[in-house]
C-alpha cells in the first residue's frame, strides 16, 4: 500500500465481538470500497469469521488482481471509535478478511 506522500490517517478503535473486545489503531483509507481486517488479527484475537456466500474479488487501485486471491471470509463486530476529546461513536459493521498488508483494519469510505 503506497501512500505516495499524503499522511496516514489511523484512528483508535475497540472492535466488540460477543464474548471478547480488541483494540487497534485502523487505518482509514479513502480508496477502499469497503472496511477489511488482517488474518493475523483474526487469529490473534480468536475472532468468529463466517464464509461468504460465494468469493468476492478484489481488484487493486491499479486495476490488476489481489494478491491475496478473493475474500472467502467476513466477521461481524461492533465498530468503536474512540475519539480524540473522550467521545465515542459506535456501529455494526462487516469486516471482510484479506491480506492487508501491515495493517490490522482498513476502514474504506464507501
Amino acid at each position: 500500500m503506497k501512500s505516495h506522500g499524503a499522511p496516514s490517517l489511523r484512528i483508535k478503535t475497540i472492535l466488540i465481538g460477543k464474548n471478547r473486545k480488541a483494540a487497534t489503531q485502523a487505518l482509514v483509507d479513502s480508496g477502499a470500497t469497503g472496511i477489511f481486517m488482517h488474518p493475523r488479527f483474526v487469529e490473534t484475537h480468536r475472532i468468529k469469521t463466517r464464509k461468504t456466500p460465494a468469493p468476492i474479488p478484489v481488484n487493486t487501485v491499479q486495476n490488476t488482481e489481489f494478491k491475496g486471491g478473493p475474500i472467502t471470509k467476513f466477521a461481524e463486530l461492533k465498530l468503536q471509535v474512540l475519539g480524540e476529546q473522550g467521545g465515542t461513536h459506535t456501529e455494526s459493521a462487516k469486516f471482510y478478511i484479506a491480506e492487508i498488508g501491515k495493517e490490522d483494519v482498513i476502514l474504506g469510505t464507501d
